[in-house]
């Protein structure tokens, strides 16, 4: 009689060529969980809470905007210094002078800490250029801040810059057609002297917490500071 415990060797061979694929794909699952991780971006440093850093920074798309002076607004504005940019209209009830307010403490902050800092441009972008004219908007920016500075365009610019750097506005109905809101992004948006989006500062933000992080990301570019 034949042993049991001993199966054929065709069941034999079998069985180990089943092992042998087993072991052959945890192999290839293996590689190519480590080529996926090989071929993401190296995920970005921590700078405190207040800001989300992006791993690889994003370029801005060419734009032609208008200043709070009438002067084109365009990429090469923000090319050669740090700016913070904020997206938001001038008949904003809450979200945009609260937030101005906050961008004024910073720059107030950064100024007296290191007076390196004062180079850093702050820009208020309107999504709403039918009430927000280069003159109106120039008043409203320097309220809180006389070095402030403000900017609009035409439906496509603004649709062309805010859909690359992700920001969100919609206009809402109000009493009547001169009176109405935008829903709209509330944070903060920090560019490179490059000319690239390299972090966010979203909501709530407090103003020396984010100087804090901005501080720690100009280090990081290199830029030591005290």
């Amino acid at each position: 009689m034949s042993n049991p415990a001993e199966a054929p060797a065709p069941r034999r061979l079998a069985r180990l060529g089943v092992r042998a694929v087993a072991l052959a794909a945890l192999g290839l699952g293996i590689w190519f969980v480590l080529e996926v991780r090989r071929a993401l971006p190296p995920p970005a440093p921590q700078v405190g809470s207040a800001a989300t850093l992006l791993p690889v920074p994003k370029a801005l798309p060419e734009f032609r905007l208008v200043d709070d002076g009438g002067e084109p607004f365009a990429r090469e504005r923000l090319a050669g210094r740090w700016s913070f940019l904020f997206f938001g209209y001038a008949h904003c009830p809450s979200i945009c002078p609260m937030t101005l307010g906050i961008m004024r403490d910073m720059h107030r902050e950064l100024s007296a800490g290191d007076p390196a800092y004062g180079d850093t441009q702050y820009v208020f972008v309107s999504v709403d250029p039918e009430r927000d004219a280069p003159d109106a908007l120039r008043r409203y920016v320097r309220h809180f801040d006389p070095g402030f500075v403000g900017a609009t365009g035409d439906r496509e610019e603004l649709g062309r810059l805010t859909r690359e750097l992700g920001v969100f506005h919609q206009r809402t109905p109000g009493g009547s057609v001169e009176q109405y809101d935008f829903d709209h992004t509330a944070s903060l948006l920090l560019i490179d002297p490059e000319a690239q989006l390299r972090a966010v500062f979203s909501p709530p933000i407090d103003p020396l917490e984010a100087a804090d992080a901005f501080r720690a990301i100009r280090r990081l570019a290199g830029e030591a500071r005290s």
